[in-house]
């Protein structure tokens, strides 16, 4: 850390005492106020930014600085204190600022009473001084007055009320904590961007939009995809009627809780993203954030929003910016090991977009914010500063969340509560979209146990069932789940003439290699395979191939077999679709893949199977195995009670849905949140909390893959670890960013020592000398353990599938 920054100049009123540490309280005090303007407890975030650093005006913290063997000490404790003292009559917001300043480093920790909290620091103080910087919280408040700081009121009408539910206690807190930490954050890197000649640089703002000229874009665009349209007559006004309404209701209806449900291929994404950009004109609000579940549909919406708003005549690029979970091993790693370091950020440079990017993705401070599910929904229940730091952002704004059948069962009610306390108390509004819309409400009560708004969405338009009914047409369903289909017959099926255009879904990747094994013992004849066992590029590449093929007026053959990872965010449109059986709205996804677009002559085919039993698991774990087993439930009543499935349209029937969700939380029992989270909210520790609500149960290990080998060698040789020069700013996000499309994700477990032979780990600068398995990055030292051609990544050390 340089001197320079706390400097040892005083202003003559204490002894040491660093005049640099007054103005940055002030600064970041001043800048968490102005953030938390928005959410109404600007004066709260003021007296966290006033005395977040008031430890640091012990005489340790400059005799470490002047060199001596002083080691890190906790220097916010005194102020959480401070705190607690100062605003003594106002205990609920005391609490609220005391949590902030404890956690700004270190994380936030337990909401205890206000009692408890004073009690808890003065035993802490007694039992082990040598921890913090000072304890003598008199003295060290005293310099604190002599050096002209001056703590705020804190105004009547800032308040943090305690009968809202403890998801929403908990949420006003981490909000005023972001407010915290990014106005510290930033105040801190202005400084080590800094020189002699420019003490504090900034990083530049982020660009804006004019949300108004971005709708007009967006029109245009919608009016050019209606005119080249080659879609059916009915899927086209479908489209056009979705479009027209959602545009309608963005500028008409009130901030809240929305739901848009419409069948796949009915134009989501550029309904939905009209609007968000009416609704933000409408009602003044900040900023449009979407939130997709995948990396892939992500990747997908980035590129048709930039296309639309930042192309010729548009916005800066940097107006829409991707975030997501790749690239953040930096923060954690800070955070983890750094926690009594400042923290700081590489110095921003004009000239170089893709890092001011980077820099923007950190606090989503840009007008159009696309990320995954992941990264927003384990931020709004995270504990740590860089997560939270993001959060006063989401106040004020259009937050879409699309294919929103994804979340975690286990998750749902603590998920609805958090966002209805987002919406409710700062302001913003939140759309759940999807082609089958889980019967959310019907879980109302339990929400208010956590958040006392409950979840009463309002539906987007009241024509849902009109656009079923008027797409239901495209396909029809058979199924054949009575008996087991086995693995060979199902491929001699696929691979028979009637079927030379053919998707077939499995659940798991085991399956899919046992699949393409037998095909091709039949044909490999316009074979292709898609799977997360394929990095990236991989799959992409396969996709406009088998598209390629299927837009052909000659009807090349194309059999693609698949997992999971095609029935969100795809635009695959096949004659005929084979389905394993799996959770209802997994089928009505695949469905999506099959006459998307309505033109073929005759109905889509759709065929759900029940896949052989081959002595191991016929589904992914969790959630997805008990949802698949209470589809054959729900699909064994409906068989009773209509005498069989033809009659019924299922899958594209908004009640049928809602009754399969009703079916299934009902049969989850009386409160479907995990025990673990449920204990941790209600003993409101935001680090259990944090611990338990994960989207993804387990880490992924990332394998860097020789796909594409030009691209390959040079990622390796610029990561060499021989090599020891010193990495610029930035370099291994970069890295990191750079080697994605070349990434295969698997799990530790996954990992034998055989595999391990012919894998190099990436430490990214850290010392060598690490646990092998504490890698999270590996590259391939064999070309041969990647099949570029069909399959993937190999899991076994013969270079066979593995699953």
């Amino acid at each position: 850390m340089p001197e320079e920054f706390w400097g040892h100049s005083c202003n003559g009123q204490g002894a040491g005492v660093p005049e640099s540490l007054r103005d940055h309280s002030t600064r970041t005090a001043n800048r968490a106020a102005e953030f938390a303007e928005r959410l109404g407890i600007a004066s709260l975030a003021k007296a966290a930014g006033m005395l977040h650093d008031l430890g640091k005006y012990a005489d340790q913290m400059q005799l470490r600085l002047k060199g001596a063997p002083e080691s890190g000490r906790d220097h916010w404790s005194v102020g959480t204190y401070v705190a607690l003292k100062a605003y003594a009559k106002r205990k609920e917001e005391a609490v609220a600022i005391a949590t902030a300043i404890e956690g700004h480093h270190a994380g936030l920790s337990d909401l205890r009473p206000h009692g408890d909290h004073l009690g808890d620091l003065a035993k802490a103080f007694a039992a082990d001084p040598g921890r913090f910087t000072d304890v003598a919280w008199e003295s060290l408040y005293d310099r604190y007055i002599a050096d002209g700081l001056v703590l705020p009121n804190l105004k009547s009408r800032e308040t943090m009320r305690d009968d809202a539910g403890h998801a929403s206690r908990m949420l006003d807190v981490r909000m005023l904590f972001s407010c915290l930490v990014d106005a510290d954050f930033l105040e801190t890197e202005g400084h080590f961007n800094g020189d002699a000649a420019t003490p504090r640089v900034e990083r530049p703002a982020a660009p804006a939009m004019d949300f108004a000229r971005a709708l007009k874009l967006v029109e245009y665009e919608a009016e050019k995809l209606q005119a080249s349209n080659q879609a059916a007559t009915g899927l086209q006004e479908a489209r056009r009627r979705l479009f027209t309404s959602c545009l309608q209701a963005g500028h008409d209806q009130p901030p809240g809780l929305f739901t848009l449900e419409a069948p796949t291929g009915t134009g989501k994404t550029l309904a939905l993203l009209a609007f968000a950009l009416a609704h933000a004109v409408a009602h003044g609000l900040d900023r449009v954030i979407v939130v997709l579940p995948f990396l892939n549909i992500l990747d997908q919406t980035v590129a048709t929003y930039r296309r639309v708003l930042c192309g010729e005549g548009g916005f800066d690029e940097r107006c829409v910016l991707e975030d997501h979970s790749l690239a953040d091993w930096t923060d954690r790693r800070r955070d983890k090991d750094d926690k009594d370091k400042p923290p700081c950020s590489d110095a921003a440079k004009p000239d170089d977009p893709e890092q001011l990017r980077r820099l923007l993705s950190e606090n989503w401070d840009a007008p159009i914010v696309l990320t995954t599910s992941v990264k927003c929904l384990e931020s709004l229940h995270g504990d740590r500063p860089s997560a939270c730091r993001k959060l006063h952002r989401t106040a004020k704004s259009v937050i879409v969340f699309d294919e929103v059948q994804s979340i975690p069962t286990n998750l749902v009610v603590p998920t609805l509560a958090t966002l209805s306390r987002l919406s409710h108390r700062f302001g913003s509004s939140i759309v759940f979209a999807t082609a089958t819309q889980p019967a959310f409400t019907h879980l109302d009560d339990k929400i208010k146990t956590l958040c006392s708004a409950g979840w009463s969405p309002r539906p987007m338009i009241d024509f849902a069932n009109d656009l079923f009914q008027q797409t239901a047409n495209r396909t029809r369903v058979e199924w054949r789940i009575t008996e087991p289909t086995r693995w060979k017959d199902l491929a001699n099926q696929l691979a028979g003439g009637k079927n030379r255009q053919v998707l077939c879904i499995v659940n798991l990747k085991r399956h899919a290699a046992t699949l393409l094994a037998d095909m091709n013992k039949q044909t490999n004849t316009g074979l292709f395979h898609l799977s997360t066992q394929m990095c990236p590029r991989h799959r992409a590449d396969v996709l406009a191939e088998v598209n390629r093929r299927l837009d052909d007026k000659e009807k090349l053959t194309v059999r693609l077999i698949a997992t999971q990872c095609v029935e969100a965010g795809v635009d695959l449109s096949f004659p005929r679709v084979y389905r394993s059986m799996g959770p209802l709205e997994a089928i009505a996804q695949a469905a999506g893949r099959c006459n998307r677009h309505g033109d073929m002559p005759d109905a889509g085919e759709v065929i759900v199977f029940h896949p052989e039993d081959d002595g191991k698991t016929l589904y992914p774990p969790g959630g997805y195995k008990h949802a698949a087993k209470k589809t054959m439930t729900f699909l064994e009543n409906l068989r009773a009670m209509h005498g069989g499935l033809d009659g019924p349209p299922i899958i594209n029937d908004p009640q049928q849905i809602a009754a399969y969700y009703r079916l299934l939380y009902q049969l989850l029992g009386d409160y479907i949140t995990d025990q673990d989270l449920k204990d941790a909210i209600e003993e409101r520790s935001f680090g259990k909390v944090a611990k338990e609500y994960r989207l993804i149960d387990k880490r992924q290990i990332n394998i860097l893959v020789p796909y594409c080998t030009k691209t390959f060698n040079d990622l390796v040789a610029r990561i060499d670890p021989d090599r020891r020069d010193r990495k610029p700013p930035g370099f291994y996000r970069k890295w990191i960013r750079d080697a994605r499309p070349l990434t295969v994700g698997v799990y530790p477990e996954q990992l034998t020592a055989a595999l391990q032979s012919h894998l190099c780990p990436v430490f990214f600068g850290r010392p060598d000398n690490r646990l092998y398995e504490e890698a999270d990055w590996f590259y391939c030292l064999n070309n041969d353990l990647y099949d570029g051609e069909l399959l993937g990544l190999k899991m076994d050390v013969e270079f066979k599938m593995c699953f």
